[in-house]
């Protein structure tokens, strides 16, 4: 997810907007970019891909020669890789850079790891095995059907919340009041108005807000309100979950159960 992410990420944000406001937006994005590129090319090396992302840390290294953090990956790398005598070629660049342009050692963690591969250090090895994603398993799909088997893994369907969500705090409150559970039935709240005025927006970060009073998790299922074939019912709840990680029954085709799309557009949106 976090490589597919910053996959997302295309030229400078807000470009050609001037102004204080739309520099420190920009600042801001760029930060969070850094932030995800770090922690998506952790987990790759945390999983034994030492040698498919040292060509990524070299080009980011590039970019931002004063950036310790992207250093100590590519040493890590390229340690993992058996190229010794290079990671240790980074740490001298990264060393004479910091000392010409402003005047300081390299930080206690990349003088660490410095001196971890000069001594060969065993905690730098690379893992003996990818590790992949664990699959979540349903109730009851242990072998031979019996329960204990591990729990699914709560859903988390959400789409991303705004991070400067403004305006319509008392609406906010009163929703989150609405959808407190505890009553002797399930809450549900509908939105309507306009396109355009922001229902989806508010539903989502509403969604966010009370999200920790429901540990079983959050579902999202999209209507495509706009399209020209919006979903039956039918097909939304098992596409829901599968998601989850539960089974679905399935007709003799193996295709998900359901009735087949039968608006005028079907061919078209691949129903």
């Amino acid at each position: 997810m976090l490589r597919e992410a910053c996959g997302l990420w295309h030229g400078e944000p807000l470009a050609g907007l001037p102004g204080p406001l739309a520099q420190a937006h920009r600042a801001r994005l760029v930060e969070r970019r850094l932030n995800a590129v770090q922690a998506w090319l952790e987990a790759e090396l945390e999983t034994g891909r030492h040698a498919e992302v040292i060509g990524e840390l070299t080009v980011w290294v590039s970019q931002y020669p004063l950036l310790e953090p992207m250093r100590e990956l590519l040493m890590l790398a390229l340690y993992r890789g058996g190229r010794q005598a290079e990671a240790l070629g980074v740490y001298a660049d990264a060393r004479r850079a910091l000392l010409e342009q402003l005047g300081v050692d390299p930080g206690p963690r990349l003088r660490e790891l410095h001196l971890g591969i000069l001594s060969g250090d065993p905690k730098l090895a690379a893992p003996a095995v990818p590790v992949g994603p664990a699959a979540p398993v349903a109730p009851g799909s242990g072998p031979g059907g019996e329960p204990g088997g591990p729990a699914p893994v709560p859903p988390a369907q959400l789409p991303a919340d705004v991070s400067d969500h403004t305006g319509r705090d008392a609406l906010c409150a009163a929703l989150g009041a609405d959808l407190a559970p505890g009553g002797p039935a399930m809450p549900v709240v509908g939105l309507s108005g306009l396109g355009g005025v922001g229902k989806s927006t508010l539903a989502v970060h509403v969604a966010h807000a009370v999200g920790g009073q429901y540990p079983d998790g959050q579902l999202y299922v999209n209507l495509r309100g706009r399209g020209r074939c919006p979903p039956t019912r039918a097909r939304c709840w098992p596409v829901s979950w599968a998601r989850w990680g539960w089974p679905t029954r399935r007709s003799r085709r193996g295709r998900r159960s359901g009735p087949r799309c039968s608006g005028p557009g079907w061919r078209a949106c691949g129903c």
